[in-house]
Order: C-alpha cells, then structure tokens, then sequence
C-alpha cells in the first residue's frame, strides 16, 4: 500500500505541476494543497486501500443518477448557474467512459460542435470516503467534478457561461472510475 500512495502522489504532483491551480476546493471529502499541489483526505494525513465493504456498496449507477446534482452544486460553489443534462450527451459520455478505462485518451471522433474533460479516479482517492454513515455513491459523484480542479482548462469548461448542455459519464473498473463530461457549444 505504501508503494501505491508514493505512485499517487508522484503523479498527482505531476499533474499539479502541469497546471496553474487557480480554484479553490470546495469538497466535503478532500483538501488540497495549492503549496505541495496534492490531494489529500480531509481529516487524514494520507489514502490507503478502500476496504471491501466500501467496494461492495458502490453502485455505478446510482452515482450516474446524482452527477446532474453534483455538477450543479459545484458549479454553484463557483457562482455559476445551472446547467440542463442533455440525455443524449450523457448516453455518449456513459459510453465513452467505459472505453476511457483501456484506452485513456479523448475520443478522437468527437463531433466538432462538443468539448469534453476526462479524469481517472483512483480508489485510492476514495479510501477515506465515510461510506458507513454518507451514502457513497454521491460522494463518488461529488469528487468526480473536484478531480479537474488543478486543471484551468477543465475548469474553464465545466464553469463556462458558454455551455447550457452538459452530459456525464462514470464507468468503473478493477481500480478507478474512469469520468467522462461532455458539452455541447
């Protein structure tokens, strides 16, 4: 385990270090560092392993059904209105996400008229998550817009005025939940 939180943050400091950070985090279940440019659970010093009890009550489609929700709620932590699901958009991001986890990259065949962020989400990242007394699903829905943060670009997506459709996304695997969100110009 102690391999897999070195791995993590090697690589959640690369992906800091890549990218201005100029957002807060307004997460309920992560804090991060603008400093070391890290995530790291609230309320605790580092991630471990999600026990297998916390696995077992994962549903992905529950987490599918409270993205509108989250994204909502996180957009209005910026000042940003509401946005509609676009059930289209999110039939294709459902679908794409599921591709995400063989083959991390943007869909090349995207139509020109969207734009679309992806993320991987470790289960390392939820290994703190309170899944005893909180309903994990939406905490998983929650995090899978606070993952983009260090990212402007992302950012700039998922926070435009620019955008009034949204579509979402969230396969899970063996290890991740792999997160798409696409919008519609």
């Amino acid at each position: 385990m102690k391999h897999i939180n070195k791995i993590l943050i090697i690589l959640i400091l690369l992906n800091g270090s890549l990218y201005s950070q100029d957002y807060d985090l307004y997460s309920s279940t992560w804090s991060y560092s603008n400093e070391t440019k890290t995530i790291t659970p609230k309320n605790f010093s580092s991630f471990s392993y999600p026990c297998k009890e916390m696995l077992s009550s994962i549903d992905t489609n529950k987490i599918n059904s409270y993205l509108l929700k989250s994204f909502n709620d996180f957009r209005s932590d910026y000042g940003k209105p509401k946005i509609i699901e676009d059930n289209d958009l999110s039939s294709q991001s459902k679908s794409y996400a599921k591709k995400l986890s063989s083959n991390f990259t943007h869909d090349p065949n995207m139509p020109s008229n969207q734009d679309e962020v992806i993320a991987t989400i470790n289960y390392v990242l939820i290994s703190k998550f309170d899944y005893k007394s909180s309903d994990i699903n939406k905490l998983i829905a929650d995090c899978c817009f606070d993952i983009f943060i260090s990212s402007n670009g992302h950012m700039g997506m998922l926070l435009s005025d620019n955008y009034k459709l949204y579509g979402f996304g969230v396969y899970q695997n063996e290890r991740s939940f792999s997160v798409c969100v696409r919008a519609y110009r």
